[in-house]
């Protein structure tokens, strides 16, 4: 139970660290710490899984704070970050085995403003979230809470 917790602060304090507005610069500097910090998206342990998707939304929120893009939409000063978080991680984390960590990657979408999902959110990801629709476990337990 000790090293879960200690997974949790490590994967949220790298979390806030790498979508701070010099998060890139950190990235650029650190890759090992970053992959690292992305590996948490297989740890067996599904708090870690949940507290790694909630600590990307800083991320996805912190890529639109340059505008001008690239082909594909992909920004151009952020492109390891953008694919790691919406590619690797976001669309990894819609099939986790766990409906938490399922409807977490859900709720940070829906948190997104729309100049964000107009430019950064592929529609392929849009219709993945959509499909999360469908999976009644979430659903039947969101509703009581």
């Amino acid at each position: 139970m000790e090293e879960v917790q200690v997974r949790l602060i490590a994967t949220q304090a790298l979390g806030e660290m790498f979508s701070e507005k010099g998060g890139a610069e950190l990235v650029k500097k650190y890759p090992t710490t970053w992959n690292v910090w992305l590996m948490r998206k297989n740890d067996k342990s599904a708090a870690v899984r949940l507290k790694l998707v909630e600590s990307a939304k800083g991320l996805l929120v912190n890529l639109h704070d340059h505008r001008e893009t690239v082909d594909g939409g992909v920004p151009p000063c952020h492109p390891c970050i953008y694919t790691n978080i919406q590619v690797e991680l976001m669309r990894l984390k819609l099939l986790d085995p766990d409906e938490k960590v399922r409807a977490a990657v859900c709720k940070v979408y829906s948190q997104l403003d729309y100049e964000t999902v107009l430019h950064y959110v592929s529609e392929d990801q849009l219709r993945s979230i959509a499909g999360r629709g469908m999976d009644k476990k979430v659903w039947n337990t969101r509703r009581f809470q």
